[in-house]
């Protein structure tokens, strides 16, 4: 942290693959925000992903495949 603002983010974990590269472009998403951005970011994808909101994906083109494996499950 730097400030507020996330200077440094990474992530630990095994998975998928489409549980690594979430977790990869979140951690990119967020970094330099400050925890509230991040924290919205966060809300943001977890709407799109779990189809409770559409209003975002305009807004996500990086992140648009993902409400496409809704109902996958990893392992």
């Amino acid at each position: 942290m730097d400030g507020d603002a996330i200077r440094d983010i990474g992530f630990q974990g095994a998975g998928c693959a489409i549980s690594k590269a979430s977790a990869s472009m979140m951690t990119q998403s967020v970094k330099g925000k400050t925890k509230a951005e991040a924290h919205r970011i966060f809300e943001q994808f977890h709407e799109l992903v779990t189809g409770h909101s559409h209003e975002h994906e305009e807004s996500w083109a990086s992140w648009r495949f993902f409400p496409g494996f809704r109902s996958f499950r990893c392992g």
